[in-house]
């Protein structure tokens, strides 16, 4: 089911459906697949457990591992902790390793996180003890603190206050 969504995020990813996607799924697929997605958006810990469950049935343990990176990876991107947290807590199946490399993206886990501006998922990967040393595997090889820097925040709060020079 996620090899469809294989380049996970260098930012916010929305669901998008190709063609080819489309006729292959009925309705309710289609209905379960989105209500899979905003159940991770919107960080919904128990629907999220449920529909992970229902997709990982039948995997073989390492093949449940890859795809639980690969679930943990898109939380991880858009900060979803208690998503995040029930995966590494084993409540979705197998745990995927900390410091596993995602191979659709050559990110670990911290580095996602890191890239995405995700404080509380960066926060739980450093109680967890993940690696702050590791260099992604793209073609930018950096550690997860230089990945955070070199990506600019959109998300810039700012309030001019009476002594804000104005132009």
């Amino acid at each position: 089911m996620f090899d469809s969504y294989s380049l996970y995020p260098t930012g916010k990813l929305s669901p998008v459906v190709d063609s080819y996607v489309t006729a292959e799924l009925d309705g309710e697929d289609m209905r379960d697949d989105y209500a899979f997605l905003e159940s991770g958006l919107k960080d919904n810990k128990s629907q999220f457990i449920s529909y992970a469950k229902r997709i990982l049935v039948g995997e073989d343990a390492e093949s449940e591992r890859i795809e639980d990176l690969k679930l943990l990876t898109a939380c991880c991107s858009y900060d979803s902790i208690n998503c995040a947290s029930s995966i590494i807590n084993g409540d979705v199946g197998s745990v995927p390793y900390i410091n596993d490399i995602c191979s659709d993206t050559g990110l670990s886990l911290l580095h996602t996180a890191a890239e995405s501006h995700a404080p509380l998922c960066v926060e739980m990967l450093l109680k967890r003890r993940a690696r702050t040393d590791m260099r992604s595997k793209d073609e930018r090889a950096l550690i997860p603190l230089e990945l955070s820097l070199s990506n600019v925040s959109v998300d810039v709060k700012w309030k001019p206050t009476s002594e804000s020079i104005e132009d």
